[in-house]
């Protein structure tokens, strides 16, 4: 029994040190990047390419109403497809360095217990959902958390805070409530 205790205690000072965070972000990044390496595309992927390849930016721009997202994610892709890049898998290695950067400056900055995330690191929706699956809502926890960083310092800094919430603003229609809520407190503050 103390054999087990003094085990837990060791693997809690482990988890609590610098070695420990890098070599769980090496994990995640690693086992994330496989999972975009293996992931087979999707119709509706494929969609937001052809959107970036095949339309102008006033195009992209005036064709919201038919997509039923912003337009954000298309002129993301925009400069890669006039570079000329591969559909797949350049799309998929966009939205994992975009949720790795997030990843990475979550375990980094974010004021929660390491423990913690660690878990939210690994689950489901953070490795799969958004790092593997190259949809709009894969720059949705780059912004998040650049805003959660930013969040004590928002009145010292409010043209990037407003910025972030603009850019949230753009990623999906799902997030508008999230970004009134947002503006509304900002505003007060």
């Amino acid at each position: 029994m103390q054999e087990r205790v003094g085990y837990l205690n060791r693997l809690k000072r482990f988890l609590n040190t610098l070695r420990a965070e890098n070599l769980i972000l090496g994990v995640y990044t690693a086992f994330s990047f496989f999972l975009v390496l293996i992931h087979e595309p999707w119709r509706d992927e494929a969609q937001f390419w052809l959107l970036a390849r095949d339309a102008s930016v006033p195009e992209i721009l005036g064709n919201i109403s038919n997509e039923g997202i912003p337009p954000l994610w298309q002129l993301l892709l925009k400069p890669f497809v006039f570079l000329g890049l591969p559909y797949y898998p350049t799309m998929n290695i966009i939205s994992f360095v975009l949720v790795a950067a997030a990843a990475w400056i979550f375990v980094k900055r974010a004021p929660f217990q390491r423990c913690f995330k660690y878990i939210l690191l690994f689950s489901p929706v953070f490795v799969y959902c958004y790092a593997t699956i190259s949809r709009t809502y894969s720059m949705m926890p780059l912004i998040v958390v650049l805003l959660a960083v930013l969040y004590p310092k928002r009145l010292q800094r409010p043209i990037l805070y407003g910025l972030l919430i603009a850019l949230l603003f753009e990623v999906h229609v799902i997030l508008w409530g999230m970004v009134a809520a947002l503006s509304i407190e900002f505003l007060f503050s």
